[in-house]
């Protein structure tokens, strides 16, 4: 996918993030997300765009709920549910070099050259996987939170 796919009424990818998360306090899923039914509220969540890194992360302050939103696509997101304690880097993406892959315990037994299955879904993470994704970008401490990506 390009920046210029259409997400919502904001256009870029990244500008629709910045809306969701720094506006309206929301993510979204589409009807078929992998991970969508195991989201809940004190969860942890990071948000990576396509082509740059992880730009967000924050907590799940809501079940999933099958509603419309006024800054997504319906039919493309049904899914919406509220996140707080949020911070948003879009211009200091945390990327996923090979030396950060190969930190991580979801990349262990696994080739760290072939990595884009980590993030074209939803992924339970490790504390510890969580923790490195978000170094230097929060103070906030995940201990004995779930944590997606």
């Amino acid at each position: 996918m390009d920046d210029t796919t259409s997400y919502s009424k904001f256009g870029s990818i990244a500008e629709t993030i910045k809306q969701l998360i720094s506006t309206y306090g929301v993510y979204g899923y589409g009807k078929n997300t992998p991970g969508r039914k195991e989201i809940k509220p004190h969860d942890r969540i990071c948000i990576y765009e396509v082509g740059k890194g992880i730009v967000s992360h924050g907590t799940v302050a809501t079940y999933p709920k099958n509603q419309i939103h006024p800054a997504l696509d319906y039919e493309k997101f049904p899914w919406v549910f509220e996140i707080e304690d949020s911070r948003l880097y879009l211009d200091d993406p945390v990327e996923l070099t090979p030396e950060l892959r190969k930190q991580l315990d979801a990349f262990k037994d696994k080739n760290i050259e072939n990595w884009s299955w980590f993030v074209q879904s939803t992924r339970k993470l490790t504390k510890k996987d969580f923790k490195l994704l978000i170094n230097q970008k929060s103070q906030s401490n995940p201990e004995n939170l779930n944590s997606y990506f």
